[in-house]
């Protein structure tokens, strides 16, 4: 049943996404990792605002039929308007896919916001104007409605109403029953790799955490004479990254990106490389059009950084905005400063004299966790991130 959510709601629309990822950590640090969900189980917060009687009636509805039986509930953020009349007994529907974010065999809702009329089907296939439906419609889709991406789900118990004099608010969380693919059907998006692992290209916001976590164990056998014990060698990067996704205004297909990036990490079970953004290796020398090596000023990189998988990757960014990405090949002792030795070589650009930062590509985990803000026409996205050595 469809008739509670028959209304937009405020933004933002909260949505959590939930891997789950079997991990096994040896003495020595290193792991070994299992992805048990393919797909993450989501939930969403909702929350309307402004309600009458009326409404408050089919929220009613809903809830008490939602106890025994899962509810097809909008994934409201994802609504691309219906191009093109659908009459009743059609089979198809035209819509914008990119917009709407559906997969084959997914659930779908066509919602009149006028008449406050909204129907549910299910998607045999996904062309590139709109969807294939299991079933005939049973009422005309004019271009009056919405499509919308349709879940599975269930209400949380305890869901309910605040009265004011004259009106009323309701807010509604709602958990995945059945999990939807995460990306959808014809997305043509690639990711950029480097070493085999995707470069996540988008800046973070500004804001973020920097913590540097070393777990030990310090023993003195309450002597006071004291050793320490760990199995990590070097010092983990961890922290929360914020990001804006755009999904309006032509920049729809940035959602896309992100999916595939998330299909591919699967929460917490594959690395990726993520820019630190901040000045990491800082230069002696300038830079050589096609030059393989940069000599830098951190005298300890190469023993406590170069030498970890985790900090073995760089991004360039020059004074143009573009940039370049390496891995370094070996790290020694200058006498003063560092000789790093890297690959691919510089661009044969004149641009490789005029550099803004030389960043670390962070080898990272993301969370098991990975929560959305969806606003009208675009949404921020936010993980926590710790770097590793291993995958």
């Amino acid at each position: 049943m469809t008739n509670i959510l028959n209304l937009f709601p405020e933004t933002p629309v909260r949505e959590t996404w939930n891997w789950l990822t079997d991990i096994m950590s040896t003495k020595n640090g290193t792991e070994s990792r299992l992805s048990l969900r393919p797909t993450p189980r989501t939930t969403m917060t909702l929350s309307w605002a402004g309600i009458d009687q009326t409404e408050r009636n089919t929220f009613v509805e809903l809830i008490a039929r939602d106890l025994m039986l899962p509810s097809t509930v909008p994934v409201w953020p994802f609504a691309a308007r219906v191009t093109a009349l659908a009459s009743s007994g059609a089979t198809k529907v035209f819509f914008d896919p990119v917009r709407a974010q559906i997969s084959d065999g997914g659930r779908i809702v066509f919602f009149n916001p006028y008449t406050r009329v909204a129907i549910e089907g299910v998607v045999t296939t996904m062309d590139a104007d709109g969807a294939n439906l299991s079933a005939p419609l049973g009422i005309d889709i004019t271009t009056d409605f919405f499509t919308i991406k349709g879940i599975t789900g269930l209400l949380a118990n305890g869901q309910g109403f605040r009265w004011d004099a004259m009106a009323g608010s309701v807010s509604a969380q709602v958990s995945s029953w059945i999990e939807n693919d995460v990306i959808r059907t014809n997305n043509a998006v690639t990711l950029t790799t480097l070493d085999s692992l995707p470069i996540l290209e988008r800046t973070f916001q500004a804001g973020v955490d920097e913590n540097y976590t070393f777990p030990r164990e310090v023993d003195d056998n309450k002597t006071g004479l004291r050793t320490i014990s760990s199995r990590y060698l070097r010092a983990n990067i961890s922290g929360t990254r914020k990001f804006r996704v755009e999904r309006g205004y032509g920049n729809e297909a940035d959602y896309d990106y992100w999916t595939v990036l998330m299909d591919w990490c699967r929460g917490s079970w594959k690395p990726f490389l993520i820019s630190s953004q901040l000045a990491d290796m800082t230069l002696d020398t300038a830079l050589s059009q096609g030059g393989t090596t940069m000599v830098i000023n951190e005298t300890y990189s190469d023993e406590l950084f170069h030498a970890f998988t985790a900090y073995t990757h760089f991004e360039i960014l020059y004074t143009d905005g573009t940039k370049s990405s390496h891995t370094i090949t070996n790290s020694v002792d200058g006498g003063g400063t560092v000789i790093v030795t890297f690959s691919p070589a510089l661009p044969v650009d004149p641009k490789v004299a005029n550099v803004t930062r030389i960043s670390y590509l962070l080898k990272a985990r993301m969370s098991d966790q990975i929560s959305w803000r969806h606003y009208p026409l675009e949404s921020e996205v936010s993980f926590d991130i710790i770097t590793t050595d291993n995958g």
